[in-house]
């Protein structure tokens, strides 16, 4: 009887201690998707905060703002790309877009005003008179980091600010932080940036469909 009370607590101890490990080990998961998740928000709000603060520059530029209060198109091709120059060769943006009123683009960066317009937060910005930040995808298909501030002529608003940049400096900055190679994949499951591209086709990793959960 001794030896089998023995063995029986002997098995209670093992099987206890591979819980404990199984526990630990995804406590350290966990853990490990926690530390992610917060180190890419502050990737991405530090970016964000870059561009509000570039934002000041074009909500007060007086030539762009009368421009758009007249919607004089010519004079806000000239101002809206200068603007853009300058921001992009400081690295705080890739993509700029004005839009009036009534929300019409009436400049854009990527010189074709004929694509649908699909900003939500330009559009909450337009109607809610308050700057938006978040992720964004363009009309265009391209993941990006967006901002979105209304824009005024003598404290009545004429319009929206819209700047934008793609994500691929964030992820490098993650991998620098993380020491880990990184990509960001798409619904069609292909990267639609990556810190070692030839890295991540060659895993051909599979990924679970919109709404399914392994």
């Amino acid at each position: 009887i001794a030896i089998i009370i023995t063995l029986l607590v002997s098995a209670t101890l093992i099987t206890a201690g591979k819980i404990s490990q199984n526990e630990t080990q995804s406590q350290l998961n966990a853990a490990r998707i926690s530390g992610t998740s917060v180190l890419w928000h502050k990737i991405i709000g530090s970016q964000l905060d870059t561009m509000q603060q570039g934002s000041k520059g074009l909500s007060r530029d007086r030539d762009t703002l009368k421009a758009l209060k007249k919607h004089n198109l010519v004079e806000l091709q000239d101002s809206g790309l200068s603007t853009y120059n300058l921001l992009s060769s400081q690295g705080i943006l890739d993509r700029l877009v004005l839009i009036d009123k009534h929300a019409k683009v009436v400049y854009t960066s990527q010189g074709d005003q004929s694509h649908s317009f699909n900003s939500e937060l330009a559009l909450q910005a337009l109607n809610e008179k308050k700057s938006q930040s978040g992720i964004e995808r363009s009309a265009d298909g391209k993941l990006l980091a967006v901002i979105a501030f209304p824009l005024y002529s003598r404290g009545k608003p004429i319009g929206v600010g819209v700047y934008a940049k793609e994500l691929q400096p964030a992820i490098e900055d993650f991998k620098l932080n993380d020491s880990s190679e990184v990509s960001i994949v798409g619904l069609g499951h292909s990267a639609e940036y990556s810190t070692n591209r030839s890295l991540h086709d060659a895993l051909a990793m599979e990924f679970p469909e919109p709404n399914q959960s392994k």
